[in-house]
Order: C-alpha cells, then structure tokens, then sequence
C-alpha cells in the first residue's frame, strides 16, 4: 500500500498538471511551476499561473516538508494562495510573489485555506493531492474561490488522487492514506 509521500513529488506534481492543463485538453494554457520556495524568484509572472510551492529550501538539499498552491487564472478576479493545512500565514516568499502577481494584473489576492490534520502529519505529501483537487475544482467548475474551498472534501481528493494515481502513477490509493481528517475551514483575504 503507497503513502502519499511516495506518490507525490516535483516531477510527478509537474508532469500531471501539465498534462491536464497546459495542452490542448485544456480551454486554458496555464504556465505550470513545481518548485521549492527558495526557486519561486524565478517563476515568470503570467495571467494563466498554476504553481505549487514546497516549504523547504533547494539548498537545504532534504525531502520536501509541505506543498501550497497558487493561481492566477483569466477565470477568477483574485490571486489565491491555497493550503490544505491551514498554516495561518504563508511563507513571505510567496506572499512577494503573490503580490506582484496582483499590481501586475490588478486583482485582489486571497488565502483560502483547509484546515486538516492527516494522521500522517506536516511531512506527508497528501497536501499535494489537495493542492490538485483545488486546481480541478477551481479550473474545471464555475464557482468562487470561496465555494471551492468550502467542498472540498477528503472522500473527493480520495476519488481524485485514485483517478490520477491510474491515469499517471502505478501505485494504489485508498481512503486509509488519508483517513483521520478533521476538516475546518477558513478564508482570510489579503
């Protein structure tokens, strides 16, 4: 039985959101980013943005320890800034970017955050597959920000991650990967 942790890292993150979003099964060409925080400098700011950030360092050279999202779509008036865990503040590097993102297109920006805690805790990787399902739900449905983050909903990111796990990986998910999340949720707007 695969964990999260070994399902999820840069390449595997990369390669699936741009499958799904940067070639033409999309109506949308989105830049794609998976990068560490210290390489966020040097994502080009562009309207149709998806990146995903790691908490930790390249140079610190040791496994990732969380994954956020960013978007900045034609689709949506606000930059957003998504994390399933719901650490209150996110990392200065990505509110930098961020902001720069929202003079540049003249739009709000938001943190729309999941509160859950995984019994696999901060170092698992299932914040990855949160982080997708939010792509999905925010690229692929018509509703706000704050709509989406209010469904999002374990049993989906379950269903999701089975369905990207067999279209990308060879590794079985099951709800007890991710199993134990009490969700509370939050959205603070910047």
């Amino acid at each position: 039985m695969a964990h999260f942790s070994e399902v999820t890292d840069t390449i595997q993150l990369e390669t699936i959101l741009t499958d799904l979003y940067s070639n033409s099964k999309s109506n949308i060409k989105y830049n794609i980013h998976v990068v560490a925080l210290d390489q966020l400098i040097n994502v080009p700011l562009s309207l149709n943005l998806l990146v995903i950030v790691n908490y930790q360092t390249l140079k610190s050279g040791s496994m990732g320890t969380h994954w956020i999202g960013l978007i900045n779509s034609q689709k949506l008036n606000d930059i957003c800034i998504y994390d399933a865990y719901g650490i209150p503040d996110p990392p200065k590097q990505v509110l930098l970017f961020a902001k720069k993102l929202k003079d540049k297109y003249k739009k709000g920006l938001v943190a729309n955050t999941t509160q859950a805690q995984p019994l696999t805790g901060l170092g698992s990787s299932s914040c990855g597959w949160f982080v997708l399902y939010f792509f999905h739900r925010v690229i692929n449905y018509n509703e706000s920000l704050n709509i989406v983050v209010n469904n999002i909903k374990t049993k989906d990111v379950i269903k999701y991650a089975k369905l990207l796990t067999r279209r990308y990986l060879s590794f079985n998910i099951t709800k007890r990967n991710i199993k134990g999340y009490t969700k509370k949720r939050n959205s603070v707007w910047l």
